[in-house]
């Protein structure tokens, strides 16, 4: 399982997953990443806001299989 989310991690775009990492596992504020990776506050916002968005459409497939409905 974590192997997976580590793989759906890997799959987003370096910025958005500097900023996801930063802020949910380290978690930095918007204006302390801001100033570490040189962006605006709303760029770090909108960073991980897509990049939240882009790992829910990856994880999607996870939670609504076909595979996991039993038909009792």
């Amino acid at each position: 399982m974590m192997d997976d989310a580590l793989a759906l991690l890997q799959k987003l775009t370096p910025a958005y997953r500097m900023v996801f990492n930063l802020f949910v596992l380290e978690e930095y504020t918007h204006p302390e990443i801001a100033k570490m990776l040189n962006i605006s506050v709303g760029t770090s916002k909108s960073n991980l806001s897509k990049a939240r968005k882009k790992l829910k459409e990856l994880a999607l497939p996870y939670f609504h299989s076909d595979d996991n409905i039993s038909n009792s």
